[in-house]
C-alpha cells in the first residue's frame, strides 16, 4: 500500500494547529460533533450533511478503542472529505483496522489507521518495547548486515569459479570461505539465542496486550514507525523461539 506521503506531516500539522493530538479536542477543532450510537456492526462512522460533519462512536468500546478509532474519523474529516463529497456523504466503519497486509484495503483507510495508530501509541514506549536502542541488539543488526554483505560476496565468487574449481587456488578459496560462513552462522545463532532469552524485548502480540488494544493497530503503529524513517526491519523478535523476523 502507498500512502500518501502528505498524510502524517498534515496531522502534525493539524497537531500543532489545535495545540493538541487528543481525537476529541482535535474533532472540537475541526467543529466536528460526536456522538455515541448503539450497534451490533458499525464501529463508527463520519456524516456530512448540510455542511455540518457528525462523527459516531458504539459507546459500546472501552477507552482505548475509542481514542483509536475516533482519531482514524478524525483523519478522515481532516484528509480524506474530498473524497466523501465526491463519492457519498457517509464513511462507515465495520471494521476499521484491517490486517495491514490485506492488500484490498482502501487507501484512505490504510491511511487512518497509519494515522491513528501513530498518534495513540507513544513512541517512545513502542520503541522501548522492542529493544530498539538496546546495544546488543544493535551490535546483532549490524553483525547481521556484514554477514549478508559477506554472503554476497560469497555467492559472486562462488559464481565466478563455477567451472574453475579444480584450480587448487579456487578451492582452497572456497575452503576458506566457507568456514568464515559457518563462524559468522554459529555468532548469529549465539547473538540470537541471547537476545532471545534477554527478556527486553516484547512481541507485536505483546504489546498489544500491554495497551488493551487488538494486534493489527500495534502493526500499524510500526508501519507509522518506518514511514517516519525508523529502521525496523530486523527489531522485532516474532517469538521466543530463537526466530527473527
Amino acid at each position: 500500500m502507498i500512502l500518501d506521503t502528505n498524510v502524517l506531516e498534515r496531522m502534525d500539522a493539524l497537531v500543532a494547529r489545535a495545540g493538541t493530538s487528543d481525537p476529541y479536542e482535535l474533532a472540537d477543532f475541526l467543529r466536528v460533533s460526536i456522538h455515541d450510537i448503539t450497534s451490533n456492526k458499525l464501529i463508527a462512522f463520519v456524516v456530512r450533511k448540510s455542511g455540518v460533519i457528525c462523527i459516531g462512536l458504539n459507546r459500546r468500546l472501552n477507552f482505548a478503542k475509542k481514542m483509536v478509532v475516533l482519531m482514524h474519523e478524525v483523519t478522515h474529516v481532516a484528509c480524506h472529505m474530498d473524497y466523501l463529497n465526491t463519492f457519498g456523504l457517509c464513511y462507515g466503519e465495520l471494521s476499521p483496522f484491517q490486517n495491514l497486509k490485506n492488500k484490498c484495503i482502501a487507501r484512505q483507510e490504510y491511511e487512518a489507521n497509519v494515522v491513528a495508530a501513530d498518534f495513540n501509541l507513544p513512541t517512545d514506549e513502542v520503541l522501548e518495547m522492542l529493544g530498539y536502542n538496546n546495544t546488543a541488539l544493535r551490535e546483532y543488526r549490524r553483525y547481521l548486515a556484514a554477514f549478508e554483505r559477506h554472503r554476497q560476496e560469497y555467492e559472486q565468487f562462488l559464481s565466478s569459479t563455477i567451472f574453475t574449481t579444480q584450480s587448487r587456488w579456487a578451492r582452497q578459496k572456497l575452503f576458506d570461505w566457507r568456514k568464515r560462513m559457518k563462524d559468522w552462522q554459529d555468532e548469529l545463532e549465539e547473538m540470537q539465542h541471547d537476545l532471545t532469552y534477554c527478556g527486553e524485548f516484547m512481541t507485536t502480540a505483546e504489546i498489544a496486550k500491554e495497551f488493551g488494544l487488538p494486534q493489527s493497530i500495534v502493526d500499524y503503529k510500526l508501519e507509522a514507525l518506518r514511514l517516519r524513517g525508523y529502521d525496523l526491519d530486523s527489531v522485532e523478535l516474532v517469538s521466543y523461539r530463537q526466530v527473527f523476523r
